[in-house]
């Protein structure tokens, strides 16, 4: 079932019984220096409960703290071939994506793809949640995570 032409594919989404969103989970910065831009946010902003760790698949460290009441990732490459390293090259430093928490995710992507919306990469999954990322092409310009479960 393709779009109909002439129509915008976000209009069909209207209405169409698709799950709803429970929070924004997180936000994410691509960076070049964790350590600096925690100093930063804990510093000007008052950032607390620093985590750290190293995605060595992907080729990036996090970091993720709490702002307030939210959730901010912080990324930076391990090498020069990972997606945080070629992100930093081509748009800079900045904002990557945003996290949405949701019910069912293979509902979503399944109602998105009929509608021909794009999964962008691979459907992730572990002990208690599961992942995927609406292309930036298909919304707006910016990266979108779902997030089925909790990663802690």
């Amino acid at each position: 079932m393709g779009l109909q032409s002439g129509r915008n594919k976000h209009e069909l989404l209207v209405g169409v019984g698709m799950p709803k969103s429970k929070k924004i989970d997180h936000v994410s910065f691509a960076v070049k220096d964790i350590d600096e831009v925690i100093s930063f946010f804990s510093e000007v902003l008052g950032a607390e409960g620093v985590s750290k760790g190293n995605h060595l698949r992907d080729g990036y460290r996090f970091a993720s703290f709490k702002l307030g009441e939210s959730n901010v990732e912080l990324m930076a490459p391990l090498r020069d071939d990972g997606f945080v390293a070629k992100f930093i090259e081509r748009h800079g430093e900045g904002f990557n994506h945003f996290t949405v928490q949701v019910e069912d995710i293979d509902k979503i992507i399944t109602s998105l793809e009929r509608r021909g919306l794009k999964i962008h990469g691979e459907v992730s999954q572990g002990p208690g949640w599961k992942s995927a990322f609406i292309h930036p092409r298909d919304a707006y310009g910016v990266l979108i995570q779902l997030l089925e479960g909790s990663w802690g």
